[in-house]
Parts: structure tokens; sequence; C-alpha cells
């Protein structure tokens, strides 16, 4: 991880830096703790998130203990890159949401020199890897994978769980009403029990 957002381009190239893992796990108070950092510093930033994560504001990055950063909403990758203007800083909430243009929108950003920190979950609520989060990962120079307590037993999560059925098609956007996080065996025994 880089100490000073001045080190990003010393060498011409930037950087693209994930916070992932699953909800609740801070992942979004990482990404406003290092935006605020590069105010502090002087640079120019641009925070984005996916236009339909409406669930705290629709002009601001929020995470689930409050902490809020203005940022505007966007469609998709290439929304994204045309709207980051002359920032040297790009703060991504929400990676899960958006298309697969984020990955070129991410790597493009970084060739010009500017810092990506993305946040966003690395697993569905099924256990299986989020695109285009898992092939962001796997160009970026630093992955953070953040961990929450599971909500039965106190060890430490890693997943999603959905309390509330899955409906194809429908809006799976949602806070502590809808999911929570589990270690992997109360996941696992989770799943098990709601398939039998």
């Amino acid at each position: 991880m880089i100490k000073d957002v001045r080190d990003v381009s010393a060498h011409g190239r930037g950087r693209i830096d994930i916070i992932t893992g699953c909800m609740f796990s801070g992942k979004t108070s990482r990404l406003i703790h290092r935006l605020k950092r590069a105010g502090a510093a002087g640079q120019p930033i641009s925070a984005f998130k996916h236009h339909l994560d409406r669930r705290y504001s629709s002009t601001q990055i929020v995470s689930h203990d409050g902490r809020r950063w203005s940022a505007q909403a966007v469609v998709g990758g290439a929304e994204l890159l045309a709207r980051c203007n002359g920032a040297r800083v790009v703060g991504i909430d929400e990676g899960q949401f958006f298309d697969r243009g984020l990955v070129a929108a991410c790597a493009t950003l970084r060739d010009q020199g500017r810092w990506v920190i993305l946040a966003g979950l690395n697993l569905d609520c099924r256990g299986r890897p989020f695109w285009p989060m898992d092939e962001i990962a796997a160009i970026a120079d630093d992955v953070l994978l953040a961990r929450a307590t599971c909500s039965v037993c106190r060890a430490k999560a890693e997943y999603t769980y959905r309390k509330a059925p899955v409906v194809a098609d429908a809006d799976m956007v949602g806070g502590s009403e809808m999911y929570e996080p589990r270690c992997e065996t109360c996941f696992r025994l989770a799943q098990t029990a709601a398939s039998v």
C-alpha cells in the first residue's frame, strides 16, 4: 500500500488498490479514509458510485457506520472514465454493481498515472466471485481483503448471507435488513439448510 498519493506517479504509472470482502467489513469506511488522506494532501479527487446504489444517498458514498464522501452516480465504467476530469485520485464504491467496462476504465486511469481506489464485494450471496471485481483484482497493484464478524458465531466472516429469498431480476441492493456477514461454516450450514 502506498503511504502518500505523491508516490503514485513517481515513475509515471498510477495504481489500482482494491478494498474487498463481505458486507459490513468496513470497505467503504476504508475507502473514505484514503480519500480524506489524499484530500488533506491537496490532491484533486473524483469519487463515484453506481447509480443503483441509493441506500443512503444518491450523491454520496456512505458507509454503514455513517461516514460520507461526495460522489457522482454513474451507469458504468465508460461514463466514470469520461467524468474523471483532472483528478489524480479516483475513488469508486460498490464496484460489484458496475459493468465490465470498469476493468478497462481502471486500467486506463492507472496508465494515465492516477491512483484508483476501488471498494466492493468479492463474493455474491451465493459465495461466487463477483465480476468485475475478480477481473480487476487480477490486475490490481494491491488487494486488501477485509473481514467482518460472523452474525451467528462471532468468528471472522468472509461471506455475505442473504436473509431474504433471491428473486430473479429483482433489485438485490440492500443493507442489514437483507444481508448479514457469516463465517464459512455458518454460511455453508445456512446454504445447506436452504437447499433441503
